[in-house]
């Protein structure tokens, strides 16, 4: 898994049309994947820094959308320990600074070693992928450490108005007969950890038949929320959804794009970069359109500081040579 992780940022980093940033996701998609408790959540942060500074990666994504209901668990304060997480993620990260040319010489030294034991017929074989991951352990050690970035990922509902908790839904949408277990989740959240957060995303999708105004919910986290514009990232699903959601469609993706532009919204994503052709046969050919649309209007450049210099791979085969 280490290795795909390594191998799946070199090729951001060395993407033809320039670097793009690349984080981990760590998510809480099932009831194996609670915290449970603080002493846990400095343990698990302490692992994903690692993790970072293996993979060389620009931070971690935090998805973990069963909080409110672990949190009804007996002696489980799942809010606690994920406020805890993200405090103590942000001391970890924080700490690789001095480590991080030092790692990445010293990994591609040990490849470097590992190649020339290999046998010549071996050598040939692997030549592609030994080299291109050598050039981009060396450039990574020339280029400017990162900023380690923490993102939390919510959904649409997190913040809401106390006297109406379905001002996102837009005229004439349906509404549920029940409110939705995660209905506020952000205010046990980001008013504990927000100095601690960079990004905030947004799953605007998976929300069964209803007709989400996508204007309402950003203004929902900055008014109610008070989560700094240009922290946020609104997220599309193209194509087929979860739970029965009913994809918007590309004129409105495009109406919320421009929105986002003009508002001083950090910007948007599509769900997902890699759909199924068999689980979501529309969403692998949306998802692309979508995505090329959000460049050409949200025209996005590389954030925090500076843009790192690599070497771009071949699109084809993945590698520099």
């Amino acid at each position: 898994g280490m290795v795909s992780i390594l191998d799946a940022n070199r090729m951001m980093k060395m993407h033809p049309s320039g670097p793009k940033r690349f984080k981990i996701c760590l998510g809480g998609w099932s009831d194996f994947a609670r915290i449970g408790n603080v002493e846990n959540a400095q343990k698990l942060a302490k692992l994903m820094a690692e993790l970072v500074l293996a993979t060389f990666a620009d931070g971690v994504d935090l998805d973990f959308e069963h909080l409110s209901e672990f949190a009804l668990i007996p002696g489980d304060d799942e809010f606690e320990a994920f406020n805890a997480l993200i405090k103590a993620l942000r001391s970890e990260l924080d700490g690789l600074n001095d480590k991080w040319a030092s790692s990445a010489t010293e990994k591609a030294a040990a490849m470097q070693a590992e190649y020339d034991h290999l046998q010549n017929w071996q050598k040939t074989h692997a030549h592609p992928y030994y080299a291109s991951t050598i050039g981009f352990l060396n450039e990574v050690a020339k280029n400017d450490v990162p900023q380690f970035e923490i993102s939390w990922t919510t959904r649409f509902n997190a913040f809401l108005p106390k006297d109406n908790r379905w001002n996102y839904l837009k005229p004439g949408s349906v509404k549920p007969d029940v409110p939705f277990a995660t209905d506020y989740e952000g205010e046990k959240i980001f008013p504990v950890s927000g100095d601690f957060i960079d990004t905030v995303n947004i799953m605007a999708y998976d929300a069964g038949p209803l007709d989400l105004n996508f204007t309402q919910i950003m203004e929902n986290f900055v008014t109610i929320g008070k989560v700094p514009a240009d922290k946020i990232n609104i997220g599309f699903e193209p194509g087929e959804q979860a739970a029965g959601g009913i994809w918007e469609g590309l004129d409105e993706d495009k109406k919320t794009a421009e929105y986002v532009k003009s508002a001083g919204i950090q910007g948007a994503f599509v769900w997902a970069v890699n759909p199924s052709p068999k689980t979501n046969p529309h969403g692998q050919t949306l998802c692309p359109q979508v995505a090329e649309m959000l460049n050409g209007v949200l025209q996005p450049t590389w954030r925090f500081g500076k843009a790192p210099t690599f070497t771009k791979c071949n699109p084809s085969t993945g590698y520099t040579n």
